[in-house]
């Protein structure tokens, strides 16, 4: 049923690529699944997106009770926190590559998590789904890939998982996954990596550095920084989650 769900998931990047080149659009910098005939959106694809935001609200109350099983009332404060972040309603507004970049970012974690924490090892497998639909979305994920891994590595309490085979094959699926996109940037002479060194070239002025984190809290918003902070200080303490904690501070 994997193997099957990798092929129709590459069928489909396949087929929006080509249906994105027959339509002549210029679209050769953006990945498949945020071509720009997306951002003419109708009611329709806003509550597409709002059910990006809803499942992203979801899957982080999982990771939560996964991580530390705080009561329900948390959990309620918690769900409303993230619901109202502004980077949650910006995204579900503006329909960019924010929303798929979300809700990949949090199942890759979620699953990892569940794989390490409630011993189930085969949570790898999903973590490399979605991770391999997220690279479809945004090369970033690869970042959060690396951390994890840093992570891992660098505490002690799960660094034999990776001596097992899941992780490599959670990896493998993410790469068959990729394997299309890859090949079509390969022999297209790389344009997203053309697109990213523009966008780099735009955002290194020292304001930008200067101003990142601030920018991450403003993102979180009012209910938000406090349980970031509050959270971040949690993953550190705890010697099962710290591996999050090295995961977080590595990409902030």
């Amino acid at each position: 049923a994997l193997f099957l769900l990798v092929v129709v998931l590459d069928a489909l990047v396949l087929a929006l690529v080509w249906v994105t080149r027959q339509s002549g659009l210029q679209l050769e910098h953006r990945l498949p699944l945020n071509p720009q005939i997306l951002h003419h959106a109708d009611l329709g694809l806003k509550m597409w997106w709002f059910s990006l935001a809803v499942l992203v609200v979801a899957v982080l109350v999982a990771l939560a009770r996964n991580a530390s099983g705080p009561a329900v009332p948390v959990l309620g404060v918690l769900s409303l926190a993230v619901a109202v972040t502004p980077v949650l309603l910006g995204a579900m507004h503006v329909g960019n590559t924010t929303p798929y970049d979300l809700l990949a970012w949090t199942l890759v974690t979620v699953c990892a998590a569940t794989a390490l924490l409630r011993d189930r090892p085969r949570w790898w497998l999903g973590a490399g789904v979605a991770a391999g639909i997220g690279i479809q979305d945004e090369y970033l994920i690869l970042t959060l890939l690396a951390a994890l891994v840093i992570g891992i590595v660098v505490t002690s309490a799960h660094r034999t998982a990776l001596t097992t085979r899941w992780p490599w094959l959670g990896g493998i699926i993410a790469l068959v996954i990729w394997g299309p996109n890859l090949l079509w940037q390969f022999t297209n002479g790389w344009p997203q990596l053309t697109m990213a060194s523009a966008l780099h070239r735009q955002n290194t002025s020292a304001a930008d550095y200067i101003g990142g984190l601030p920018a991450q809290l403003v993102y979180a918003g009012l209910l938000g920084i406090p349980l970031a902070i509050a959270g971040l200080v949690l993953l550190w303490r705890n010697a099962s989650l710290r591996f999050l904690a090295v995961t977080a501070t590595l990409i902030l």
